[in-house]
């Protein structure tokens, strides 16, 4: 379970109620472990908001469940569990927040040289939904040998 450098591509659709959607996308390039049981991906996130302050932000994947861990422009940390609601603390450079996430659904399709997660679920600020949000992370082997990297084919939205 030795991390392997991996391209990662992800893609977030946000939605409110009053609201059309937003979509976000980020490719960026990381460092990724598969275990039978428990996945790891980390990458670094620039793009988190208007400052471009690096967000280091990892994910450990098990079945049906996956850690959130980010720290720098942002920090906090998340428990996605599918058919569960929790709730973390979100700290900015502007305050804290109390953010909750009710989970609808993951689909893992991880193996040895990457793959697919999705999330699909609701997130809540101070015990009031905010919106719906979903995303998807392709994650791909680096080592792999020169093929060209297809960022968004099999992104649904």
């Amino acid at each position: 379970m030795d991390p392997k450098d991996v391209l990662v591509s992800i893609k977030g659709v946000q939605s409110t109620e009053y609201s059309f959607p937003e979509v976000t996308e980020l490719i960026t390039t990381g460092q990724y472990s598969y275990g039978e049981k428990r996945s790891s991906l980390t990458y670094v996130d620039t793009e988190t908001d208007s400052s471009h302050i690096p967000t280091n932000t990892v994910l450990h994947i098990e079945d049906g469940k996956v850690l959130l861990t980010r720290e720098g422009a942002v920090t906090y940390q998340i428990l996605f569990e599918e058919g569960k609601r929790n709730f973390s603390l979100y700290q900015t450079d502007m305050g804290s927040m109390m953010v909750g996430v009710g989970v609808h659904r993951i689909h893992s399709r991880l193996d040895a040289t990457g793959g697919e997660l999705e999330l699909d679920y609701s997130v809540e600020i101070d015990h009031a939904v905010a919106g719906e949000n979903k995303f998807w992370i392709k994650i791909k082997d680096l080592s792999g040998g020169g093929t060209s990297y297809d960022t968004g084919s099999s992104l649904k939205s």
